[in-house]
């Protein structure tokens, strides 16, 4: 009976880490995206809310768009954070390096989670890393990130892979906007 009292409480500890982790991973992303309503027509996402692309998730942006539009603000921030932790957060992100995981979903909600996991998994490459590049972010990947001694040079690397990623779309007009994401 101790025995499983201290397994509950290492748990508890870990599943609370986990969870201040993705508090401020939804805070650096609330930050980016805004809490807001945009229509560009140079925006491939075309109508978003918070983020939330009416194109990809219409379920979601009808319900955040109506408590915005009612001036619900706070719920509406809460269904997008139900809606974040749903399609982009991953569980494992909160066994990594704290500055990693929370890069990694932030810019997941940018470009897609696999294509973060992808760039990230090439990264892992970059330091002889054996990890298929699937975009599939399991135990496989997060042991090679976590075998990093210095994990600031993954961390670098990475957001430099970011950045490659982001000048090969080609798009000036929202370059300046996703660098700035990506170095903050």
């Amino acid at each position: 009976m101790v025995l499983l009292g201290c397994v509950d409480s290492h748990l508890n500890n870990w599943l609370s880490v986990g969870v201040m982790i993705f508090d401020k991973a939804i805070k650096t992303t609330f930050k980016h995206e805004g809490i807001t309503f945009t229509n560009d027509p140079n925006d491939l996402g075309k109508e978003t809310v918070i983020g939330i692309t009416k194109k990809n998730f219409p379920e979601y942006f009808h319900r955040v768009y109506n408590l915005m539009k009612s001036g619900n603000t706070d719920a509406a921030k809460i269904v997008a954070q139900e809606f974040y932790r749903n399609y982009f957060w991953n569980n494992l992100y909160q066994s990594l390096d704290e500055k990693l995981a929370i890069k990694l979903f932030d810019i997941g909600v940018n470009v897609g989670v696999r294509r973060v996991v992808k760039i990230l998994q090439e990264t892992l490459h970059r330091f002889d890393k054996d990890v298929e590049i699937d975009g599939i972010f399991g135990q496989i990947t997060l042991l090679a990130c976590n075998s990093i001694k210095h994990q600031p040079s993954l961390y670098s690397r990475f957001i430099f892979e970011l950045s490659q990623y982001y000048c090969s779309l080609n798009q000036p007009r929202f370059f300046n906007g996703w660098l700035n994401r990506l170095y903050s």
